[in-house]
């Protein structure tokens, strides 16, 4: 349960590694995780597992409080993708 939210927590480099290099691995690994939800199950129940684990992974950034209530506004899986990528790019 300690890794919900924070599956990189078992990763030990990640700490040692430059913050940008932390927030693009941490990327990769939401990326991953998405996928293999939106892969693994219907669109409406992958909709409901996207929007509660992005809440999760958008924990303490900037813009998050913004960014949770987009992503649960959005009524489909590629809404909450979309809108997830552009806090990010934003530098949420």
């Amino acid at each position: 349960r300690g890794a919900l939210g924070s599956p990189w927590v078992f990763d030990e480099t990640l700490e040692s590694r430059p913050p940008a290099e932390q927030r693009d691995y941490k990327a990769r690994v939401i990326a991953r995780h998405c996928e293999l939800i939106r892969r693994h199950y219907r669109e409406k129940y992958a909709l409901i597992q996207m929007k509660k684990h992005l809440a999760w992974y958008t924990e303490g950034l900037g813009h998050a409080s913004r960014c949770r209530v987009e992503i649960f506004q959005s009524a489909s899986a590629d809404e909450v993708w979309k809108v997830f990528q552009r806090y990010r790019e934003q530098g949420a």
